[in-house]
């Protein structure tokens, strides 16, 4: 129970440290693709009930994708019996093919450090399940930013609405 909390916060402070980061270095006009892809993500969790933005934004993608990353290409990557020094490599490994899966490339660094945080909480733990509560906690990050923003949201400054697309766009 510890570990999954611990990756439910692990999550969560990634996503908002990889926002503030973007925010920080990467300007406040996210590329058109990540603005389409957080109007797509706005218009879900407006237009839909909140457990169904849940599930697929934030449930299924983590159990998919950790799954996949976290379980059968890190397990492959290290292999049977791994060294320290292999197992590091994996881990990095993995992170970096995770990091080229989301396609985008000003999301590449925020879903390589998830994928760092994931595998290495996969290899503490020797489970999945706090890689999975960890990587849903981040995807739902920008679901409850865009929930508390409400209406309020749409007659924002460009810089609020600005910064609410970048947080969904890094889910």
């Amino acid at each position: 129970m510890l570990f999954r909390s611990g990756g439910v916060l692990l999550g969560a402070g990634t996503f908002l440290l990889s926002a503030a980061a973007f925010l920080a270095f990467g300007g406040s006009e996210p590329s058109a693709e990540v603005r389409a892809l957080s109007e797509r993500i706005v218009g879900l969790v407006r237009e839909r009930p909140w457990w169904v933005s849940a599930a697929l934004v934030s449930l299924l993608p983590a159990v998919a994708e950790e799954s996949l990353f976290r379980g059968w290409a890190l397990a492959a990557l290290a292999g049977k019996n791994a060294t320290a020094a292999r197992t590091a490599a994996a881990v990095t490994a993995q992170a970096g093919l995770f990091a080229l899966a989301h396609l985008l490339p000003e999301r590449m660094p925020a879903t390589f450090l998830l994928g760092l945080v994931a595998g290495t909480l996969r290899i503490a733990t020797g489970s999945l399940l706090p890689s999975i509560a960890c990587h849903a906690a981040h995807n739902a990050v920008p679901l409850v930013l865009v929930a508390l923003a409400g209406d309020a949201a749409a007659s924002a400054p460009e810089p609020l609405a600005a910064a609410e697309g970048t947080a969904a766009g890094l889910a």
